[in-house]
């Protein structure tokens, strides 16, 4: 029978699997360095494994963590580089991860992971950081709203702007109007659903 303390180093270790890519990511957003980030994500584990039996206890710790990392982001910045924060200049493309069958449906892949990424560049600020959190990072509204000090309902209606803007991009540049017409309908619906 195990006993408290390695249940807590077993609780912990899947915690660190779990979130710490996509606090990486996240912290990337404000930071702009992969390294930084890194440190930064390091920095709240470390002080998460310090307080482990309190933190344990956490019913979100998902929006715990995001916080922290935020918080602990926004400190590095301002104690070592003291410019303003520029959350998106970095925005990575979003990813396409669809199995392709043929070189045809690739293509389109891609083009839309560009016409998708080039929609949520244009994004504002805030919105495109509620809707990242949401779509690339799997949280609840809840636990975005938590995060960023928000009403869920103002996270429900970013969302909404968000997913309203992407389409309207991908309907003024006749992206869908041009899938559709290659008779790819099925293989644009797979791909449309993974972000909206």
């Amino acid at each position: 029978m195990r006993n408290h303390n390695e249940y807590l180093v077993e609780w912990f270790n899947r915690l660190v699997e779990s979130y710490y890519a996509r606090l990486c990511d996240f912290s990337f957003f404000v930071v702009h360095s992969k390294e930084l980030a890194e440190e930064v994500v390091d920095d709240v584990f470390m002080k998460v494994w310090d307080r482990v039996d309190e933190v344990y206890h956490i019913e979100n710790i998902a929006a715990y963590l995001f916080r922290a990392v935020k918080n602990t982001s926004l400190n590095y910045l301002e104690s070592k580089y003291r410019h303003p924060v520029d959350f998106f200049d970095n925005l990575s493309e979003v990813s396409v991860s669809v199995e392709v069958k043929t070189p045809e449906e690739e293509m389109i892949s891609e083009e839309l992971g560009a016409a998708v990424s080039s929609a949520i560049q244009a994004l504002p600020e805030k919105c495109k950081l509620i809707f990242v959190l949401a779509k690339e990072n799997g949280l609840k509204y809840r636990e975005i709203a938590d995060i960023l000090g928000l009403s869920e309902k103002t996270v429900e209606n970013q969302i909404s702007i968000a997913l309203k803007k992407i389409s309207e991009q991908l309907q003024k540049g006749n992206f869908i109007s041009k899938i559709r017409n290659k008779g790819s309908s099925g293989f644009l619906s797979s791909i449309l659903f993974m972000f909206f």
